[in-house]
């Protein structure tokens, strides 16, 4: 393989990783946000868009993998930077960023 991004064991863990992860936000959406998650609004003065609402909503679906792959074996892992401050500030996500931040041990 050495690397090559067209081999088929990277294809299709790719091609997989993709299909999961999008039936996944959906999911997410579905059982933990309404209906309106995507729409557009404004808060605390900053307009977001639906595309950013998509990426919270795809980022949030990899944390979902992450999660599940760090309790399966036992690793600790924690939110920091911009998504610990808008866990604890904004009840969410910062308005205007676009990245979710954890850390793990070594």
């Amino acid at each position: 393989m050495g690397g090559d991004i067209q081999s088929p064991f990277i294809v299709n863990a790719l091609n997989k990783f993709v299909s999961y992860t999008y039936c996944a936000r959906y999911w997410i959406i579905m059982r933990f946000m309404n209906e309106d998650f995507l729409k557009e609004e404004t808060r605390n003065g900053f307009r977001i868009e639906e595309m950013m609402k998509r990426a919270w909503a795809t980022e949030l679906a990899v944390l979902s993998e992450i999660d599940r792959i760090c309790a399966k074996y036992g690793i600790s892992y924690q939110a920091n930077y911009g998504t610990l401050l808008g866990a604890v500030r904004h009840k969410g996500f910062v308005p205007w960023d676009d990245d979710m931040d954890i850390s793990m041990k070594r």
